[in-house]
């Protein structure tokens, strides 16, 4: 339900209400600014936790959410409008049958079961029994595992903030270089590529400065 209200919803609505050239600035500022805001909640959280309690602060949560809806049905259109450069729809309705049947479908939809379903499972259930039973252990004392999680959650919405900017930024910096916009967008996830792997290379150089050294084996004749 969340998904579907908070990426689903304004990506139609996009669709629907803009022109095409709008749609990759629209789409990556709402994108941060939900990134933002998961950011941004982590202090706030931590303030009020020890006055409100937890059923406090998600009684705050709801307060907030109606208040978020109510701007919503007052200001956002109502969804029957189309693109002012393009006519309405025409043709037959297109059902989740016929998407299914579509090729392109199942050439994205690995990507989108292992690649984003396996970050989102790792970031929201993984991490945390991993930095405590095996990372938080060896690196951090047992009173320090909540700020380590914390803090490793916050580097992550920081990470998406920033990257969904920078790939923005790229897409329109080679655009602005003459590249196509196919070019350019991969030319955006060759960088991101790039990051990536200089990220691991990061994790794999200190993870062997911290192994401890063995002495050297003699053999015995």
């Amino acid at each position: 339900m969340g998904v579907s209200a908070c990426l689903m919803a304004p990506l139609t609505g996009f669709r629907r209400w803009l022109s095409p050239p709008a749609l990759l600035r629209v789409n990556a500022w709402m994108l941060m600014t939900g990134s933002l805001g998961m950011v941004a909640a982590t202090l706030p959280v931590q303030w009020l936790l020890p006055l409100t309690g937890w059923r406090g602060l998600f009684w705050g949560l709801a307060v907030l959410m109606v208040l978020a809806m109510a701007v919503i049905w007052r200001w956002v259109p109502d969804g029957h409008g189309t693109s002012n450069t393009e006519s309405a729809p025409s043709g037959p309705a297109i059902g989740y049958r016929d998407i299914a049947r579509h090729p392109f479908f199942w050439q994205m939809a690995p990507i989108g079961f292992v690649n984003h379903g396996g970050m989102v499972a790792v970031q929201t259930l993984w991490a945390g029994p991993w930095m405590v039973q095996v990372a938080v252990v060896q690196a951090l004392p047992p009173q320090a595992v909540g700020r380590a999680l914390s803090a490793d959650n916050l580097v992550i919405f920081a990470g998406i903030f920033c990257v969904q900017w920078a790939i923005g930024l790229a897409v329109d910096g080679l655009g602005a270089l003459g590249w196509d916009t196919v070019s350019s967008y991969q030319g955006a996830v060759a960088l991101l590529g790039l990051g990536c792997l200089a990220a691991y290379g990061t994790f794999l150089r200190h993870h062997c400065r911290s192994l401890p050294i063995r002495p050297p084996t003699t053999r015995l004749n």
